[in-house]
């Protein structure tokens, strides 16, 4: 199985299930991330309160957005590290773009895009 698979899978199995945390699933994605050394970056980002139901709790925390707390993450490997950042830019604005919204409304679909450069938070 491959990695886009594979992180698909599990964020689906952490939504799903409803008895998991956003802890948990930082963890998860994480020990995913960890095993693909090709891979420099990834996200993931859930509808509002899609993930817990739970996204006001968490307003500009580790686990959420800081506008709406929205369940949102970035791993990245920054000199040879794992780097994780919870959240999209400071507006938001990613959750209007085709990156966003392609798989929202194409649920069930896996959507992928050609490999690119971007900065995110100071980060490329």
């Amino acid at each position: 199985m491959d990695y886009l698979n594979i992180m698909v899978s599990n964020a689906e199995y952490f939504a799903d299930s409803g008895f998991l945390s956003r802890e948990d699933l930082k963890g998860r994605i994480l020990e995913i991330f960890d095993r693909y050394p090709s891979i420099d970056g990834s996200s993931i980002s859930f509808e509002p309160n899609a993930f817990d139901g739970k996204d006001s709790l968490y307003i500009n925390t580790e686990y959420g957005t800081s506008i709406n707390g929205w369940a949102s993450y970035y791993f990245l490997m920054q000199n040879g590290k794992t780097v994780f950042s919870s959240g999209m830019e400071e507006n938001e604005e990613e959750y209007i773009r085709d990156y966003y919204t392609l798989p929202v409304k194409k649920r069930g679909m896996t959507i992928t895009e050609e490999p690119y450069i971007y900065e995110f938070k100071g980060f490329l």
